[in-house]
């Protein structure tokens, strides 16, 4: 993957909440080096796949990597708002409401 390439896409998850369960679609923010996947209304998941590539430690809230969480949060809220065929930025989220600047 070039360096300055990003590929988003969904990934749809199985999961159990509360009562109910069921398929979620999360949209994946994916770089040479970070993975953000997104959550509604919850923390996210944010991996620095190359030192990490199995994809073990959740970065999301280690303060040392919060300029990138914020990047890849903005690469996402760019696509969703441009894309046709997606729902809405999930600006209401606790967890997506730091300011967000794109990559530079």
């Amino acid at each position: 993957m070039p360096d300055d390439q990003v590929n988003i896409l969904w990934i749809m998850v199985d999961q159990m909440r509360g009562d109910s369960a069921g398929f979620m679609h999360h949209p994946v923010v994916r770089t040479r080096r970070w993975k953000y996947i997104h959550y509604v209304g919850e923390p996210g998941e944010l991996y620095d796949v190359q030192k990490d590539p199995g994809e073990r430690r959740n970065l999301f809230d280690d303060a040392d990597v919060r300029e990138a969480r914020s990047q890849m949060q903005g690469l996402l809220l760019d696509w969703l708002s441009t894309s046709e065929n997606t729902p809405p930025p999930d600006t209401d989220n606790p967890y997506f409401r730091e300011p967000l600047s794109p990559l530079g």
